[in-house]
């Protein structure tokens, strides 16, 4: 039996995220420098966008780390790295009320 090392190819593909492969940005200076990132829900088809601080984005390619994305909330973290905004995590698995009465 021969082992195929992967760690590389899973090292790479776990770092091609949504904000690099489906989203377009604009880029603010004033009154704050902040990138907005756009692009459709790969759920909903809907266009979504996140605005993103410039020293938060700078911290983020720095690291790697999606938590240095420190301003935003869970769901426009989620839509950044894999392209499902928070109306496309509604609609593949409901609300979180809905969740919790299933528990």
């Amino acid at each position: 039996m021969t082992l195929i090392p992967i760690y590389g190819k899973l090292s790479k593909d776990m770092k091609e995220r949504y904000i690099d492969t489906g989203c377009t940005y604009a880029e603010i200076y004033e009154p704050e420098h902040t990138y907005t990132f756009t692009g459709p829900c790969l759920v909903t088809g809907d266009d979504y966008s996140v605005t993103v601080k410039g020293p938060e984005l700078y911290d983020f390619r720095r690291t790697g780390s999606i938590m240095m994305l420190k301003s935003l909330c869970a769901g426009d973290r989620e839509f950044l790295i894999n392209g499902t905004s928070p109306d496309g995590w509604e609609k593949l698995f409901g609300t979180m009320e809905g969740i919790a009465k299933t528990l």
